[in-house]
C-alpha cells in the first residue's frame, strides 16, 4: 500500500493528477500478482494429476504370456485413461488450458498497463508545474 507521506508530497508540490495513476499502478500491480499466482497453482495441481495419472498407468501394467510362452508386460493407454483435466471456478467446469491462457494475456495486458499508469506518473509529475496550453 502506498504511504500517505507521498500524498501530501504530491499535493504540496501541486502534481494532483498523479496520484490517481499511482493508485492505478498498485492495482495493476496486484492484477498481476494474482495471475502469475494463479497460473503457478494451476500448473501445480495440472502436474499433480499427471504424476498421479503415471502412477495409475505404472499399476495398470497387465502380465501377460505370448504364443511361444514368454512373459511380457502389457499396457494400452487410450483417450478413456489419459487424466482428464478440469477445474471448478464458480461452481462450473473450467478447461484449465482456457483459464491458464487467459490469465497469461491478463499478466501481459496488466503489466503494460502498470508501465503505462508509471509513465502518466512521470508525464504529470514533470509537467505539473510547467504545463503546456492545449491548442485546439
Amino acid at each position: 500500500m502506498i504511504n500517505d507521506t507521498l500524498r501530501k508530497d504530491l499535493i504540496t508540490h501541486k502534481v494532483y493528477s498523479s496520484w490517481q495513476f499511482i493508485e492505478y499502478t498498485e492495482k495493476n500491480i496486484a492484477t498481476v500478482h494474482y495471475c502469475a499466482d494463479t497460473i503457478n497453482n494451476i500448473i501445480s495441481k495440472m502436474s499433480m494429476k499427471t504424476v498421479r495419472w503415471q502412477q495409475d498407468v505404472v499399476a495398470d501394467f497387465v502380465d501377460d504370456v505370448t504364443a511361444d510362452g514368454k512373459k511380457v508386460k502389457r499396457l494400452s493407454v487410450t483417450t478413456d485413461n489419459s487424466p482428464v483435466y478440469e477445474l471448478r471456478v464458480a461452481g462450473e467446469k473450467v478447461d484449465p488450458w482456457f483459464l491458464f491462457d487467459k490469465l497469461l494475456r491478463d499478466f501481459f495486458q496488466y503489466t503494460m498497463n502498470a508501465f503505462d499508469s508509471i509513465s502518466q506518473i512521470i508525464n504529470s509529475g514533470l509537467l505539473a508545474n510547467n504545463g503546456k496550453k492545449l491548442i485546439l
